[in-house]
């Protein structure tokens, strides 16, 4: 709850930085024919905002009230709960998106928060996870100090949930948990952001 006070910097602090990512995200989403999305940890909305302004229909999601309180703001329609105990029945939608979800999360919440993605998304849907991936080259390891940096100054259990996720090779082991086929993925900053497709089965 502490670091969701901070919401209200959040678009200017992260929003430069993730806004090539956001668009990659709305470029899948609208290639894979997904129509209706629910954004599990949707934050202070900007994802949520960027899909709705390309013309797609979007729900948000999150669990802090400060996230949410910036995310209503801009007129989005997104409501408070837990994205490990999802209300929505089962096939509703036909894209699920995680940003920045995973890697602040134990192990037991990733695999409960996995198959509510799982579940609530029609067979033959996406799920589209936006995170941390492994730096590549000495650019990409220049830029991870950075993440780490960033990383430090978070909650004592994000930071130990971020080491975890950092020891089971980033995204790579958010996708064996998934199990599930890889359609497209995209790196960003030499790496050190990763935007992954999956199809659900």
């Amino acid at each position: 709850m502490g670091e969701g006070r901070m919401a209200w910097l959040y678009d200017a602090l992260f929003g430069p930085i993730l806004h090539r990512v956001q668009r990659k995200v709305v470029e899948m989403v609208k290639k894979h024919g997904c129509r209706n999305i629910l954004d599990m940890g949707c934050g202070t909305g900007m994802q949520c905002s960027l899909l709705r302004k390309n013309g797609l229909d979007v729900a948000g999601i999150d669990i802090n009230p400060y996230m949410l309180f910036r995310a209503r703001k801009k007129g989005l329609e997104c409501v408070r709960g837990d994205i490990a105990h999802l209300s929505f029945p089962s096939s509703t939608f036909d894209c699920a998106l995680l940003s920045f979800v995973f890697h602040l999360n134990d192990m037991a919440s990733i695999r409960k928060i996995a198959d509510e993605a799982r579940r609530v998304v029609r067979e033959g849907g996406g799920i589209i996870i936006a995170d941390y991936g492994a730096p590549r080259g000495r650019k990409g390891r220049m830029l991870s100090r950075f993440v780490k940096m960033v990383e430090r100054m978070a909650a004592e259990e994000h930071h130990r949930n971020y080491k975890r996720y950092e020891g089971r090779g980033y995204m790579e082991g958010i996708i064996e948990e998934f199990n599930l086929p890889v359609v497209e993925r995209a790196a960003f900053y030499h790496g050190n952001i990763e935007v992954v497709m999956l199809r659900n089965v």
